[in-house]
């Protein structure tokens, strides 16, 4: 097959629905007809985009950007129903078949297409006919379906829901009809398309193979397209064979050389819109890559060199010019009655170089270390601005003697950061010692190289002969996290107070008389044990405690409070008596949560011991379970849910007297229930036990 057999022709258009027409173009040396239409129109409006010549034994290849829409159809009309199509219109010049079937071959026949067949008499107007692929058997049968009589008849066939490997159309140009229709004229093949499927570029691959028989009619040539192009690289797609025309007064036909056939694919591309927020995101993608990777490249070579400010770096974090020199020491904003006896500033601090963590900016650590007495009636441990922040851990040391060993660690970016930092031993009043770090208070935020982080570790003297009574030990750090160790069986606290913010608290065990535990965004957990009051008080997070209370039988009760905010609370209380008969006692507890859950479970108390308990919670679920030994009335309600009492009758007496326990409704008034519960005759210590919530349910185990 030769090269110039191929005709390639590209129409430049991207329609867009319900928009008039830009323009029209019309090349008559290429012989093209370019309609630029933003508006889908009926099909019976429809006039043919491209015009190719038909010549026998050629094929030509249209590479066809979609369809036009005549410029007189202006207003918009709706992508519905079968009519509203644009056409991709191959047309031929008149010529004649031979009085037998022809067959036509398309491959890849994309779904929402449909073909039509541009036929007629030469005497005649042309008639359009359309061909549906599912109906080529039936035309087949009836060869006379393009042989018409004057009038116009036009028939649009559904488009295919689907894309067809391979479809054979067969047409008759002779007909058995009374008025002898003899060689047909075919115009031309128009193949439509719903303008609602997004055509891009269509190649369209096409040829008519037909046998010739009267040679003194020539084929007349059209216009040529376009330029010549190279012929594809591999043969023609592979003819299939068509279905033939079956008539009982004409004989089957010869065989027919390789029928004509149409190759159509599709190459789909994104509207530019898509493109180009694609492109976009990839760039921005590729800046924040490159610049994550400029500043990590700068941060390894200075890191490399020992620093930023200098080449030459000592362990402390600058250079060793005088230009580095320590600035002055900062005023240290002490209050009332503080005194500081020793600080530590600037160059008073240890160094201990470069921490092996390569992060950028460079981190350096330096540390410094007080004594405090043992026996001081206040051990107190504060920090003051905006720039220090940490945690403290409180643990026992075997290796230190009475005193407490008090090691500081501070990890800092430059010299500056840290020369705005005072640590300082501090007096308040007589027989008070502790530490105090102060920093600057800035009013804005300060950045990542001025932050100061304080490791604080207080070692307390543990001997394994009895426990170390320690008065008061207070802490008062903000943004610094608490860590006690296992001190309950080393230690017993006469005061202890631990407050913080934005920070967790969480202690393994303590033993204190007065214990008062503060957080704010910060949560609580730990196991406490306490004979005079607890308080753990925290909002915007959680608590979770095992709690020991003990009493000696006196007038004045032991106290629990747990108190939070939007977080829940999660509780086991133990009750026990220092009487010689582990009898008796006196206890409050009372617990209170907003937004959340509550569960408190006492897993021990004393017989005859008299236990108030108060448990409150709004819009969320309270679940309470008393001990046995609980003698005295109670209240469940709600709002909005069902109030839950359950007693188990068959429980055991913990006085081991073998006692009936009664149970007692006084009154169901709504949502809240009220009654009593006592073991044989009424305990003279009546406990209490009041559970109250809202929109939530409440549950009280007896």
């Amino acid at each position: 097959m030769r090269s110039d057999d191929f005709h390639r022709l590209r129409l430049k258009r991207t329609p867009t629905r319900f928009e008039r027409p830009e323009r029209d173009e019309h090349d008559e040396r290429e012989g093209l007809l370019h309609e630029r239409g933003r508006a889908c129109a009926p099909a019976e409006h429809m006039t043919p985009l491209l015009e190719l010549p038909a010549q026998a034994n050629r094929w030509l290849r249209a590479s066809v950007n979609n369809s036009a829409v005549p410029r007189r159809h202006t207003s918009p009309v709706p992508c519905i129903g079968r009519q509203q199509r644009h056409p991709i219109a191959l047309a031929t010049t008149h010529y004649q078949h031979h009085p037998q079937t022809d067959n036509l071959d398309i491959y890849h026949l994309p779904a929402h297409f449909s073909v039509e067949f541009i036929s007629g008499m030469p005497t005649r107007p042309p008639v359009q006919r359309a061909v549906e692929p599912e109906n080529m058997a039936r035309v087949a049968e009836s060869p006379d379906i393009f042989c018409m009589h004057s009038e116009r008849t036009v028939r649009t066939s559904p488009p295919l829901m689907r894309t067809l490997p391979s479809t054979t159309f067969s047409f008759a140009p002779t007909t058995r009809s009374e008025q002898g229709c003899h060689f047909e004229t075919l115009h031309g093949l128009r193949i439509l398309s719903n303008p609602c499927q997004d055509l891009t570029d269509l190649l369209l691959l096409f040829s008519f193979r037909m046998i010739i028989t009267d040679q003194s009619t020539p084929l007349r040539k059209g216009t040529q397209a376009s330029e010549d192009s190279s012929p594809p690289a591999g043969p023609p797609p592979p003819a299939y064979p068509g279905y033939q025309a079956i008539n009982e007064t004409h004989p089957s036909p010869p065989p027919a050389p390789a029928p004509p056939t149409l190759v159509i694919t599709q190459r789909l591309r994104e509207p530019a819109g898509n493109r180009f927020c694609k492109a976009f995101v990839v760039a921005i993608l590729f800046w924040a890559l490159f610049s994550l990777f400029v500043r990590t490249f700068v941060g390894m070579v200075s890191h490399r060199h020992g620093g930023w400010n200098n080449l030459h770096t000592s362990q402390d974090g600058d250079g060793d010019g005088p230009e580095w020199r320590w600035p002055a020491p900062a005023p240290i904003p002490t209050h009332g009655n503080e005194y500081p006896v020793k600080c530590v500033q600037g160059e008073a601090w240890t160094p201990l170089g470069l921490e092996p963590d390569h992060s950028y900016p460079p981190n350096f650590k330096a540390k410094t270390e007080f004594d405090l007495p043992i026996t001081s009636d206040v051990l107190f441990f504060l920090s003051r601005g905006s720039l220090s922040s940490g945690a403290i851990r409180i643990e026992k040391d075997s290796r230190v003697q009475d005193k407490v060993g008090v090691s500081i660690m501070v990890h800092y970016h430059s010299r500056t950061a840290l020369s705005r930092a005072n640590v300082c031993l501090l007096t308040r009043g007589e027989g008070q010692n502790g530490i105090g770090i102060f920093t600057p208070d800035w009013r804005s935020s300060p950045k990542q190289s001025d932050r100061l982080t304080f490791e604080i570790l207080v070692s307390l003297p543990f001997t394994h002969d009895s426990p170390t009574y320690i008065k008061s030990l207070e802490t008062s750090l903000s943004l610094f996290r608490h860590s006690l160790g296992l001190l309950h069986d080393a230690y017993e606290f006469g005061s202890l107070s631990l407050l913080t913010t934005n920070s967790v608290i969480e202690v393994e065990s303590v033993l204190a008389h007065a214990a008062h535990i503060r957080s704010t965004n910060g949560a609580i957990r730990g196991v406490f044990r306490s004979n005079e009051s607890l308080e753990l008080v925290t909002t915007n997070a959680y608590i979770h405690a095992d709690v020991s209370l003990f009493n000696a039988g006196v007038n004045k009760a032991t106290n629990l409070a747990m108190i939070t905010t939007n977080g829940p609370i999660s509780s086991h209380v133990n009750l026990y008596s220092n009487t010689s008969d582990s009898t008796g006692g006196s206890f409050a507890v009372k617990a209170t949560t907003t937004n959340n859950a509550l569960d408190v479970t006492y897993g021990a108390a004393p017989v005859d011991s008299e236990l108030h308990f108060t448990g409150h919670s709004t819009n969320g679920p309270i679940n309470a379970v008393l001990h046995p030994a609980f003698e005295g009335e109670f209240s469940v309600s709600t709002t909005n849910a069902q109030p839950l009492v359950h007693s188990d009758e068959k429980v055991e007496d913990p006085a081991g007297k073998g006692r009936h326990r009664e149970f007692h409704v006084r009154s169901v008034i709504r949502r809240h229930i009220t009654g009593d519960v006592f073991w044989d005759g009424r305990n003279s210590r009546k406990s209490s036990a009041r559970l109250s919530t809202t929109n939530n349910v409440a549950r009280l185990w007896l």
